[in-house]
Parts: structure tokens; sequence; C-alpha cells
């Protein structure tokens, strides 16, 4: 299943530090009620914003960068993402 949130450029990545540590974690682009949170954990090499979501009380496995307001887990070979590798590491947010 894929998710989605209303904060972060159309297109692109959202960066560490862009955003709020919690924010809403939608069930499609287009709707306008959550389906649970995304809490910042981190970022990738990349210094793209690393997520834990939770959805309808449960966490979902893995941890997810946002591309084009779309969660996609950290590490998946996605042409789209803004780099020519999949995301490096997670950076504790006490190591920035």
């Amino acid at each position: 299943m894929s998710y989605y949130t209303n904060v972060g450029p159309l297109r692109g990545p959202v960066r560490s530090g862009e955003y709020p540590f919690a924010i809403a974690v939608l069930d499609s682009r287009h709707s306008i009620s959550p389906v649970g949170m995304a809490f910042g954990v981190g970022r990738t090499d990349d210094s793209l914003a690393v997520w834990r979501l939770t959805v309808d009380g449960a966490e979902v496995p893995g941890r997810f960068v946002i591309v084009d307001r779309e969660f996609r887990p950290v590490g998946s070979a996605d042409p789209r993402l803004p780099t020519a590798r999949p995301p490096g590491r997670l950076v504790p947010p006490g190591e920035r």
C-alpha cells in the first residue's frame, strides 16, 4: 500500500529540518482525512528526512523518505529519488 502526505513540495524530496517532527499520513494523494502520523527519526546521507509511519494505530514496517508527497522506503532503488544511488545509512538526529 502507498501512503502520502499533504506537506512538502509537489515535486521533489523533503529534506531534513524542513518540516515539523510529526506530519499527517494520507491513504491517497487527494485525501484530506489522515489515516495516521509520520514521525521524523533522522536523515539519510543525502540529507533527506527519514520518517517512521503509524497507520490506524499500528506501526508500518520500515523507514521512509518523502518524494513528490509520497512516502517511499529508505534504500529503495527508485529512479525518481533525487540521487543516482539509493539513500545511505540513517543518521540519528544527535549526529547531524
